[in-house]
């Protein structure tokens, strides 16, 4: 079913064609699949300062040295503590 999915993906308009025509992901659809909440604010940017001290200021909580490659803090810890 999968092979079939990803087969009728159009990579041009960012869609799925299936017979009753096309459609396309949704936040919706990712946040019920990887069980995310939509319902508080954004945090979207670029961390210019320390990234221990956003995660502090954003999250309440700093991430250890294990789940921090640079600028970028692992999904893992994000599922696992939020």
């Amino acid at each position: 079913m999968v092979s079939a999915v990803v087969e009728s993906w159009r990579t041009k308009t960012h869609t799925f064609h299936f017979l009753h025509g096309e459609t396309t992901i949704t936040l919706q659809d990712v946040t019920l699949q990887l069980g995310l909440k939509i319902d508080k604010l954004l945090v979207t940017g670029i961390i210019i300062d320390d990234v221990h001290v956003a995660c502090q200021a954003l999250l309440g909580d700093t991430a250890p040295d294990k789940y921090i490659k640079g600028k970028i803090i692992y999904l893992s810890w994000l599922r696992k503590f939020f």
